[in-house]
């Protein structure tokens, strides 16, 4: 019957999971210098409105805030994150704002975003991307503008941008097919760009990754970066 928890100064741990499955559980608040926010923190916690997000945060643990559909915080300012868990904001449908994935982040993690309906603009990639797991922006229906994928990047999983809106906007893809890079199937499936560009030398293939079947016409612009 937990409806408010506020994590006191005296913390210098947080186990996994403490408040996971809290239904009544409304407000929370963690501390100033929060730097991680462990796995299932706050796991199905449908109620949950309002939990502060520290501006320090490096690290999201896998399934922290999923099923917290009543969440309404700003995620903006959250840029220094480089470990977004599995499914760390999995249907979060009230979370807002755009996101900076910030440099030294490697991987976003399977379903990291799916399903966060309310969140809008844009998306950019540091150079030190490497993975995007599966489903990580399934259903981000709100997110505009255009998308780099740089050269850096070797994996772009099964589903992981499918339905995700950028309505009018233009794929760059600059991917390259080295070391075993791939697209997976349906990784952009029901996205709604205009234009696809693909950079370099030996771009990477695109294969059964792109369906336009949301009735716009897509561009193909292939061409060397030189």
């Amino acid at each position: 019957n937990i409806t408010t928890a506020s994590i006191p100064n005296s913390a210098t741990y947080l186990g996994d999971g403490v408040l996971q499955n809290c239904k009544n559980l409304t407000n929370a608040t963690l501390l100033p210098n929060t730097t991680t926010i462990p796995r299932y923190l706050f796991g199905n916690c449908t109620n949950l409105v309002h939990c502060n997000l520290p501006t320090g945060i490096t690290t999201i643990g896998e399934y922290a805030f999923k099923g917290c559909e009543q969440l309404t915080e700003d995620i903006t300012p959250l840029t220094h994150v480089t470990s977004f868990g599995n499914y760390c904001f999995s249907g979060c449908k009230k979370i807002s704002g755009h996101i900076t994935i910030p440099e030294g982040t490697q991987r976003i993690n399977q379903g990291a975003f799916e399903n966060c309906v309310g969140l809008t603009g844009s998306l950019t990639f540091p150079n030190s991307l490497e993975a995007i797991d599966n489903y990580a922006f399934f259903n981000c229906t709100g997110l505009t503008g255009d998308l780099i994928l740089g050269e850096n990047i070797k994996t772009v999983r099964d589903g992981a941008f499918k339905k995700a809106g950028f309505s009018g906007g233009v794929l760059h893809v600059g991917m390259q097919n080295l070391n075993g890079a791939k697209i997976g199937d349906e990784a952009f499936r029901e996205t709604g760009f205009s234009q696809v560009i693909v950079e370099g030398e030996r771009p990477v293939a695109i294969g059964k990754a792109f369906y336009a079947e949301n009735g716009n016409e897509v561009i193909w612009d292939m061409y060397n970066s030189d």
